[in-house]
């Protein structure tokens, strides 16, 4: 099922054919597969998707893009560990890694981040999903309720949602049905539970709140309409 967020965990590797062979031999010792990409856009569209691990950007195939694209993968706003690899014929590869600040061996790396390590943990960011910026109408009501509130959707991932509201709220853990209108050329529903709560009194920041979703609601179409946003293309060509 796409976005489910049951998928096996897995490592993203932005690197061109000609350079994974340098790569491959020790990608397979990894505790989860290394999927490999040669384009900027199969990176966001299987990060949209489902989350990995952590993203490689082998260095040869990152000066091909160029520097000043290739940094903006840093900036993302998501938790996941972005990484630099220099891929040599001779030798391990090594990674490096600002934040969290890491320089070490590539399998070592990617044995550290699988395990868990906390010394992996995203300094700044905690969001694990890419978010995108696709407003719209949504009804929203706790489940067992007849009664729809509504708010207006401001940014939505394959993982939840933030959605504006400046009274009645349900509370945090609340499980939740939404009907999100003008999100797809027909009105889709999805189930989650309200995972944080902001009011207009208690922050300068819009009010509303952030719906985890549940995955086994997320359907193909919803999917394929978050990975194939015209926003996707705006993003890209921004980088």
């Amino acid at each position: 099922m796409i976005c489910s967020i049951r998928h096996n965990p897995y490592f993203l590797c932005l690197c061109s054919a000609e350079r994974q062979p340098l790569l491959e031999p020790i990608c397979a010792k990894s505790p989860y597969p290394v999927i490999f990409v040669e384009q900027i856009e199969e990176v966001m569209t299987h990060a949209l998707r489902h989350p990995p691990l952590a993203l490689l950007l082998e260095l040869a195939t990152s000066i091909r893009f160029g520097a000043e694209r290739m940094s903006k993968f840093l900036n993302l706003g998501v938790n996941w560990p972005v990484m630099r690899c220099v891929a040599q014929p001779e030798g391990e590869p090594r990674i490096m890694c600002f934040e969290p600040p890491h320089g070490e061996t590539l399998l070592a790396a990617l044995e550290g981040i699988a395990s868990g390590d906390p010394s992996w943990e995203h300094p700044r960011f905690k969001r694990r999903h890419l978010r995108l910026n696709l407003p719209g109408r949504v009804r929203m009501r706790v489940m067992g309720e007849e009664r729809w509130r509504l708010g207006n959707l401001q940014g939505i991932s394959c993982g939840g949602c933030f959605i504006t509201m400046t009274i009645d709220t349900p509370a945090v853990n609340t499980p939740v049905e939404l009907e999100l209108v003008d999100f797809a050329p027909a009105a889709t529903r999805v189930c989650g539970v309200i995972a944080w709560s902001r009011s207009w009194e208690e922050s300068l920041e819009i009010p509303g709140v952030g719906v985890e979703f549940d995955p086994e609601t997320i359907d193909e179409t919803f999917g394929n309409y978050i990975t194939r946003s015209p926003q996707i293309g705006d993003l890209i060509s921004e980088m």
